[in-house]
């Protein structure tokens, strides 16, 4: 993956269809067209009226904040509870258009909530495309969940993601994962420079930290204190919640 990971992607797609629930047994070609068409139509009039629309491999605004798709794939048939192919996108959220040098580089399906500008907006549909055009993805305009005061900054951390901080230029810049999820209301947190690849970087290089809710680190010229570790949902995994602040004051 390339470390600048939005500076290749640039305009906004369109919604296009999204995946049919698959039924038991051969499907009816016309019941299946007939299918088609209405979900066609009912997610062309939630993308028109309440969805940003984002082609794969391009951007677009959620929340003041740039979210890029970096790639749409359907998954395997059987990933979800009900048994149905569940089309996954990978996404970069980046903060810099609101001045929080912060990247977030996450996958999401669809109903999924996104962090973006402080609150949570839905994933509303994702399609994966096919031969001749890209897969599309729509994500709420409005908040389903607004963030905190103005003046607050809130990233989010969550399992198998990557937190990029102080960039976007690599150098300089630290990636932070989560290396152990504790039982205790805790967690271990790892960064290291981002211009390495995980297996080039020195180990003396990455950084380490036991957090509790409460705590607080510095990266960089960004401090970050825990407010919440949150359990996986029906619509999100599981994450942390940080408060962050420029080191020196709050921006």
């Amino acid at each position: 993956m390339n470390p600048r990971w939005l500076q290749r992607m640039t305009g906004i797609g369109a919604l296009s269809l999204g995946w049919v629930a698959a039924q038991a047994g051969p499907p009816d070609p016309a019941h299946t067209r007939l299918a088609m068409q209405i979900e066609y139509t009912q997610l062309a009039q939630a993308a028109n009226s309440d969805g940003v629309e984002i082609r794969a491999g391009t951007t677009g605004m959620v929340g003041g904040w740039k979210v890029g798709v970096v790639s749409i794939s359907r998954a395997p048939q059987g990933s979800t509870p009900d048994g149905t192919p569940a089309n996954r996108a990978v996404l970069v959220v980046a903060g810099y258009p609101a001045g929080v040098p912060a990247e977030l580089m996450l996958q999401a399906v669809a109903h999924d909530l996104v962090p973006a500008g402080g609150g949570l907006h839905r994933v509303l549909s994702i399609s994966p495309g096919d031969a001749r055009e890209k897969g599309r993805i729509a994500i709420a305009r409005m908040p389903s969940q607004p963030g905190p005061a103005s003046d607050q900054i809130v990233l989010y951390l969550p399992r198998g993601a990557t937190l990029r901080l102080n960039g976007p230029d690599p150098h300089g810049a630290s990636d932070m994962q989560v290396s152990n999820w504790g039982t205790d209301q805790s967690v271990d947190v790892e960064w290291r420079p981002a211009q390495f690849a995980p297996q080039d970087t020195d180990p003396a290089d990455i950084k380490r930290a036991h957090l509790q809710v409460g705590s607080r680190i510095e990266v960089g010229a960004l401090s970050l204190k825990l407010s919440a570790i949150e359990p996986k949902g029906v619509d999100h995994p599981q994450w942390l919640r940080f408060e962050a602040s420029i080191v020196g004051g709050r921006r």
